[in-house]
């Protein structure tokens, strides 16, 4: 799913390709091509199409998609509704929109919500900006795949490290795995980062990682967490950490965090810090800032990294690699690299964009290692 500054200057759609063809899920509008209306309460719903990362997730059986609606009528604006589509019916049905109630949350209303995550077993996790008496109040919901909703974190409850903050809505970050576990990212007073466990619809009272965290072989403890959160199904965690005071949605190096069996309290080890000798590159050509892009249930980690040292410049300074623990980084790919394609040699001219917003859904890393 590919965002185009040119979808907003006229009709669009969100369409879903298999080998029968092309199937639409949301247009622009809402009466083409047989989709039900839209409509919220006194209010005409258009949908803007289908914008940043959080809003589009399969689990091969199902999509969790989302679009802009209009909301002015209340005063709100960059509203967002979610839906689901079964690839199989493709029936398209409503999940959440805003004006509507939060589900398993008394007196709070949608003001915009956004898909995290769909598991294989049709869980849905929801981050969303809502509207209690008149006050904006950020939350995570889990909708199980039998409809049972339940709030997992709200802005302004309680941990061990003080009140929960921030969700960074509508770029929150949060991740599902199929046993129903989880991570999320909450910011206290937009001055430190936390990534929050939770398993079963309880949210653990302790961080696994914190500001201050003190990761083995890293440059210094802490100081800014990634947004992006990466969790699979073996309770393995990846993320990007800066040292940086004030850098607090950075990633200088990346590491990763792994939970002993009948423990709450994590490994954490590092992947890469900047001043690393590039693996699979010439002597003398360092690793800079590394940002995980992708993980999968081998525990393999996706990162991309910049590249400092002799001879690198602007045309071949980020490279991909390809991170397992206990073997290390395997080099795949630098930027300027000729790569053989279907019609000759071609250059790789800055493949890799940061992992922030909308480029979370362009690459992908399967659990047989394939990238």
């Amino acid at each position: 799913l590919q965002k185009s500054s040119t979808l907003f200057d006229a009709d669009s759609a969100l369409v879903y390709v298999n080998a029968a063809g092309i199937q639409p899920v949301l247009r622009r509008g809402f009466t083409a091509d047989g989709l039900p209306p839209l409509l919220l309460p006194n209010a005409t719903a258009i949908l803007q199409l289908v914008q940043t990362f959080p809003f589009h997730h399969s689990n091969g059986r199902k999509l969790v998609v989302g679009g802009e609606v209009d909301a002015s009528a209340k005063g709100w604006f960059n509203a967002y509704g979610v839906w689901t589509y079964d690839i199989a019916t493709g029936q398209l049905t409503e999940l959440v929109l805003p004006t509507e109630p939060v589900p398993g949350r008394p007196g709070a209303t949608v003001r915009s919500a956004g898909a995290m995550a769909i598991n294989d077993a049709g869980d849905i996790l929801l981050a969303i900006d809502a509207d209690v008496s008149g006050a904006s109040v950020q939350m995570l919901v889990l909708i199980k795949a039998d409809g049972t909703p339940c709030v997992i974190a709200e802005e302004g409850q309680p941990s061990n490290v003080g009140s929960l903050g921030s969700f960074n809505f509508p770029n929150s970050a949060a991740a599902l795995n199929d046993s129903g576990e989880g991570v999320f990212y909450n910011n206290f007073n937009g001055s430190q980062s936390f990534l929050f466990p939770f398993r079963d619809c309880q949210r653990l009272l302790d961080p696994w990682v914190s500001f201050s965290t003190s990761i083995p072989g890293s440059p210094a403890p802490i100081r800014g967490l990634a947004v992006q959160t990466w969790f699979n199904n073996n309770a393995f965690m990846a993320y990007g950490v800066s040292s940086q005071s004030g850098d607090y949605e950075g990633s200088e190096f990346t590491a990763y965090s792994t939970l002993p069996p009948g423990n709450n309290t994590p490994v954490h080890t590092l992947i890469a810090k900047p001043g690393d000798q590039a693996p699979g590159l010439a002597a003398g050509i360092l690793l800079g800032r590394t940002s995980v892009v992708a993980i999968n249930n081998q525990n393999q980690v996706l990162i991309k990294a910049t590249l400092t040292g002799a001879g690198v410049n602007t045309t071949n300074d980020t490279a991909l690699y390809l991170f397992q623990p206990g073997s290390g980084l395997q080099f795949l790919l630098r930027e300027g690299t000729t790569v053989d394609t279907d019609v000759g040699p071609r250059l790789a001219l800055e493949p890799f964009p940061d992992t922030a917003g909308t480029t979370r859904g362009y690459r992908v890393l399967n659990d047989g290692g394939l990238v």
